[in-house]
């Protein structure tokens, strides 16, 4: 079975969004690498950020991470 078949399999499955994402990144790490990350929901009316998880190395420099890909 190929990543993204694993990935729509975890995505057809559901569940809390959190566990969700937790899974999904545990398949793109496994299936991409990556040593830092920052996952967040955004809401479609407004597209405001909620909800973040993040793995990152300094965690107080994340928000001036996600200012500067905005």
């Amino acid at each position: 079975m190929s990543g993204r078949d694993r990935i729509v399999r975890l995505c057809e499955a559901g569940g809390d969004a959190r566990e969700l994402r937790l899974r999904l990144l545990g398949e793109l790490r496994a299936t991409i690498g990556f040593d830092a990350y920052a996952f967040l929901l955004t809401d479609p009316e407004t597209s405001v950020g909620c909800a973040p998880i993040a793995d990152v190395p300094v965690l107080r420099e994340l928000p001036r991470a996600i200012r500067l890909k905005y």
